[in-house]
This record gives C-alpha cells, structure tokens and sequence, in this order.
C-alpha cells in the first residue's frame, strides 16, 4: 500500500489503528493532521470528538461535535456522538434532543434507538423509553 501524506484518509486510518493501540496522543495528532489537510472532513471531526470523549477532555470533545455539525448539519452521526458525549457529561436534556435529531435525520439508526431508550430509562422515563420499543 503507497502512502499518501496529504490525503486526510491516511492521517485518519492511521489514527483509527493508534486508538486501538491506545495511543491516543499520537492518534489525536494524526487526527488533526487530517483536518489540517481537509478542514471539511467530517468523520475525522466525530472520530477526534470520540477520542476525545474517551479521555475525558469534554469541552474539546464538544468543539469539535459543533464544528462538524457547521459543516454538515444533517449528519446522524454526528448528532449521536455529540449525545454521547452530552449523557456523559450528565446534560441529559440536551442528549435526548440530540439522539432525538439523529433519528429524525435516520430512522433506522438502531444504536441511535437503543441509547435513546436507555437515556430515558435513567432519567426515569420509563413511559417514553417503552413508546420508542413499540414503535
């Protein structure tokens, strides 16, 4: 495989396989890098959030959820990562709203239902959570 220095794509698959190795230092620069070359490209955006997430550095996490949403806001994915991050962050509200805009913007998104159902269950809504099950 040739590599490509200035496709975003190899930054991006590069920084995907350091996550799994949990190096993430070197997996947020690769991400970056990847913006840096296509400031437009969107799964880097969601990926670094995430990584982002995971760390715990949730107000960097949130930047990059927004900006992605900037560039592109009817992308499901990106409205279910930043809930993620929002019911990690315990603004559940805001999760729910969010979880809620991927599934209008993708019906089908199962992960999308299930963490919905399972944000309403802790904020105990348990009569929400069951009309999304029998949906």
């Amino acid at each position: 495989m040739e590599l490509r220095p200035d496709d975003p794509r190899t930054h991006y698959n590069y920084a995907i396989f350091l996550c799994k190795m949990e190096k993430y230092d070197e997996a947020e620069k690769q991400y970056r890098k990847a913006l840096e070359i296509d400031p437009e490209f969107i799964p880097a955006y969601i990926n670094l959030g995430n990584l982002l997430t995971e760390i715990k550095r949730y107000d960097e996490a949130e930047e990059y959820y927004k900006k992605a949403l900037e560039i592109d806001s009817n992308d499901a994915r990106i409205y279910y990562n930043y809930a993620r991050l929002l019911r990690e962050m315990g603004r559940y509200n805001e999760a729910e709203k969010h979880y809620r805009k991927a599934l209008e913007i993708e019906p089908e998104f199962a992960s999308a239902h299930n963490n919905l159902i399972l944000l309403l269950i802790e904020m105990n809504r348990h009569d929400a959570g069951k009309s999304i099950l029998l949906m």
